[in-house]
């Protein structure tokens, strides 16, 4: 997968900070690093557009915090989930042909205890691998608001054909994101699915990151990773977990 070492603030992600020359990995064709494939070899270096995209997704990330946001980073608020349960938004940028799914960080109780739910429950969906498990508090944030999603996202589809989708988070919500994306791409088909992340835990063991690999395509998932965030590694490996 695409996982980017910044040495910025998460959801700042200072281009002086970049360009002074943070710990970023790429491959020949986009910035990759901890895959799971063995085939790869990191190497200096980050694309202008794939930080333009960082940057973009990062200030969705950050908008999901805002109590109130009708206009998130400027696009169309298309919905935005109920205040008791999983924070976030559905927007749609008709510039970049896009439906934006975010998802918010820990901001509460509620969310500390979702963190902590860290036991492993098998995933099951079309194209997961046998024995996937994931976050047992992940994977309940996300089956609050799976429907809703579904049914937001291929609605706009419906209406827009040719956009892409998507799925971003702070934290919490990275997590989040990253268990939404291997269940909503099969639901999708063909339509172009991008997975952007910012100071995300591990969300569940091996299988379910290779699968997730497998179903998106490495090109298209991209992990930013705050050089000293405790937040990426505090679900340790000791439990199984591994990072996709």
């Amino acid at each position: 997968m695409n996982a980017f070492v910044l040495s910025c603030a998460v959801l700042t992600l200072s281009l002086i900070t970049l360009a002074a020359g943070s710990p970023v990995a790429t491959s020949a064709s986009a910035a990759i690093v901890n895959s799971t494939s063995p085939s790869i070899a990191p190497r200096s270096g980050i694309l202008s557009a794939v930080y333009d995209d960082l940057v973009l997704y990062t200030q969705y990330s950050s908008a999901t915090y805002q109590l109130i946001c009708p206009r998130p980073v400027g696009r169309t608020l298309i919905y935005q989930f109920p205040p008791l349960g999983t924070q976030g938004f559905i927007a749609r940028d008709d510039a970049r042909m896009e439906i934006v799914v975010a998802f918010r960080g820990t901001a509460d109780l509620k969310d500390v205890l979702t963190d902590v739910e860290f036991d492993l429950r098998p995933f099951e969906s079309p194209g997961i691998m046998e024995g996937s498990l994931v976050h047992h508090g992940f994977l309940d944030a996300y089956s609050n608001v799976a429907q809703d999603v579904v049914r937001y996202v291929k609605q706009q589809l419906v209406a827009h054909p040719g956009y892409r989708v998507i799925l971003t988070g702070h934290s919490l919500g990275g997590a989040i994101a990253a268990i939404a994306a291997p269940s909503l791409k099969p639901v999708l088909g063909t339509v172009t699915l991008k997975l952007y992340t910012f100071g995300q835990p591990r969300v569940g063991n091996v299988n379910f990151a290779r699968s997730v690999e497998t179903i998106l395509g490495q090109e298209n998932i991209f992990r930013a990773v705050h050089t000293m965030d405790g937040v990426p590694t505090m679900v340790p490996t000791i439990f199984g977990y591994a990072h996709l």
